[in-house]
């Protein structure tokens, strides 16, 4: 099935991965390069624009954004499924949030991401993050085993 674009959607579902490993969360900063939300800081994210399931998803975008590779996953955990409404562009974002912790901290960005950063969660606030991310990661935290 080819991917579906979402371009003119008002209603779009996306997986939203928190990276963590060793007590530390992934921070992503978003490049000039992608259409929406540039320069800010955020999570693994990506498409549910083809047949794969949310998990699926999240491995190939994990592949894809950071080049880790699915035996890299120590614990992959599917969090909730939450609305955010971004009136400024007009989207509903579904989103199914999920936190994957991962054996080692080296990881390679893709084209998505101009900059990475390894922080202690509450240190999160200290950076311009997209609409939405706050709140997702509040609803990770008590999932996190540090």
């Amino acid at each position: 099935m080819p991917q579906k674009d979402f371009t003119h959607e008002k209603i779009v579902p996306i997986i939203l991965c928190f990276v963590f490993c060793d007590g530390k969360l992934l921070l992503l900063k978003r490049s000039d390069a992608v259409p929406i939300y540039k320069n800010l800081w955020s999570q693994v994210s990506g498409f549910i624009d083809d047949e794969k399931t949310p998990e699926e998803r999240v491995l190939t975008e994990l592949k894809e954004e950071l080049r880790v590779k699915r035996g890299d996953v120590k614990n992959l955990q599917a969090v909730t499924v939450s609305t955010h409404v971004d009136e400024k562009i007009g989207k509903t974002w579904i989103c199914h949030i999920y936190l994957a912790e991962i054996a080692r901290p080296e990881i390679t960005l893709n084209f998505e991401h101009s900059e990475y950063a390894w922080i202690k969660p509450e240190a999160a606030r200290d950076y311009e993050t997209a609409p939405g991310f706050e709140k997702e990661l509040e609803a990770v935290l008590p999932f996190l085993r540090i």
